[in-house]
Formats: C-alpha cells, structure tokens, sequence
C-alpha cells in the first residue's frame, strides 16, 4: 500500500484492518487484522488472507468483490480510504497452438486457450 507519513510505531499500533461498506470483516470470529511492516515513509507492507477465511455478514466474499484496508495512524485511529481491493484467481491455461515449423527469426503465433474467470 502507499500512501504518504507512514511511521515506524510499536506493532500493536500497525495494525491493518479488512473491511467492507464500512463494516470490518471477520475472520474465525474475531475482527480481520494484520500486522504491516513500515518500508518508508510512502510505503507499508502486510499479508492478506485466503479468500475462505474473510466474512461479511457472516458470509465469504466472493472472488472480484471489492474490499478494503484501513491502516492505523499514531493516534490510534483508523484511515478510511477509497481504494477498492479484489481477490482473483489465477487464468487456467487449457491448451497450446503452434505452428510445427518456422524458419530462423521468423515470428509465429503461439494460440492459448485460457479461462480468465471473468464471469
């Protein structure tokens, strides 16, 4: 994540915390949150959760819905950005097409049939 004035605090106070429409999202009945790691002061590092883990009114997101991280700031209260956040998964490579030959420095087409999960 970036942003502007991260600053190095006692772990207790870099926290991250997921939320969704302004409600913060479970996870295995306590409140999703991460500890970030400070790489400047533009930058702030922290780890997700896998996709079954998080809930939202007591039901898992789905792949695609967007969600959000709130950071918390020295005075121990929370940032409330905009920014959208998906979790996706990752194309299926079905099958490769290629010509059987092809003479030095000459371009040929490699054809993948892939699924994008996109729908």
């Amino acid at each position: 994540m970036t942003g502007y004035g991260f600053v190095n605090m006692e772990e207790s106070k870099q926290q991250v915390v997921m939320s969704k429409d302004e409600a913060s999202m479970d996870c295995a009945n306590s409140i999703c949150t991460k500890t970030y790691k400070v790489e400047n002061q533009n930058l702030i590092q922290s780890g997700t959760f896998p996709i079954d883990e998080p809930k939202h009114s007591g039901s898992n997101i789905l792949v695609g819905e967007p969600f959000n991280f709130f950071t918390m700031s020295p005075d121990g209260d929370f940032t409330k950005n905009e920014i959208d956040l998906w979790y996706y998964s990752d194309p299926e490579f079905k099958n490769i097409t290629t010509s059987n030959f092809a003479y030095a420095n000459e371009d040929k087409p490699i054809i993948i049939s892939a699924d994008f999960h996109w729908g």
